[in-house]
């Protein structure tokens, strides 16, 4: 993994979530700017493009970094700054942010309020298998990761989104600052297509804040129509919790969670 000089990008480590549990994402504070400018976003956890925005700390990243012309550039960040994500003098090009997060926990308290997230999220298909392995209907506790993008387009913003390796991972298919037309996505889970997913999306435009209700086909594609705004792209996939999550944490189960954020002005 390149180096990148010069360029200084900082993340928020995430902390536990209350019951309701929210989106992470990126956000930049601009989606197009000129060459040489800076690019900073924000690390916010919430909700319909409101939450609390959250400080820089090295802790617990496993991965962070930006995608510049087909190379993925290491940055590091410094431990309070904000916003998140800085990076001055920008070359011309798609730069592509991502991080993964390490495991945190949240947990339930009854199966009311974990039925409750996982309606919402449209996975309640578990439901039957969390009764079948007698797991706890009280204290439920799960670990989850956040794997979360963001595309900036920097002077012509041309270039790609590409898979960088996260387990959970949406890669966007459409450069949506180059071309007309719906934005094409992958979702990847552990390398390959996570067929038939719930896909939400939430768009940010001069009404307010919409949320769109999507599903990937058999190639783990979905199409996000286009319209003028800021969208954020989400999906969150739910497995039984490997050993170690479930002997550190006591974690029965594990949520992922990919988010992808990028604007359409026209």
């Amino acid at each position: 993994m390149t180096r990148l000089t010069g360029v200084i990008v900082s993340f928020v480590m995430l902390m536990a979530l209350p019951v309701a549990a929210h989106e992470f994402w990126l956000e930049p504070d601009a989606y197009r700017v000129p060459v040489g400018a800076k690019v900073t976003a924000k690390a916010v956890n919430g909700e319909n493009f409101e939450g609390v925005e959250y400080s820089y700390s090295e802790r617990g990243y496993s991965r962070s970094g930006v995608v510049l012309g087909g190379n993925m550039l290491k940055v590091r960040g410094e431990n309070g700054q904000r916003p998140a994500m800085q990076m001055p003098g920008a070359a011309e090009g798609l730069h592509v942010l991502f991080h993964a997060s390490p495991a945190s926990k949240i947990v339930y308290d009854d199966m009311a309020k974990f039925t409750k997230f996982l309606e919402g999220k449209k996975l309640e298909g578990i439901l039957p298998q969390h009764a079948a392995k007698g797991f706890p209907t009280e204290k439920i506790a799960e670990g989850y990761y956040r794997f979360a993008k963001a595309l900036v387009a920097v002077g012509n913003g041309a270039g790609s989104d590409k898979a960088v390796g996260m387990p959970f991972e949406l890669v966007a298919l459409t450069n949506p600052y180059t071309k007309a037309g719906p934005v094409d996505f992958q979702l990847i889970f552990n390398g390959a297509p996570a067929v038939k997913a719930p896909v939400f999306v939430f768009v940010k435009t001069g009404a307010g804040v919409k949320k769109i209700w999507l599903e990937t086909n058999a190639s783990g594609l979905v199409s996000v129509p286009r319209e003028t705004g800021a969208f954020m792209v989400n999906a969150v996939k739910i497995v039984e919790s490997g050993p170690q999550l479930k002997e550190r944490m006591g974690a029965v189960w594990t949520t992922l969670w990919a988010s992808h954020v990028y604007a359409v002005d026209g």
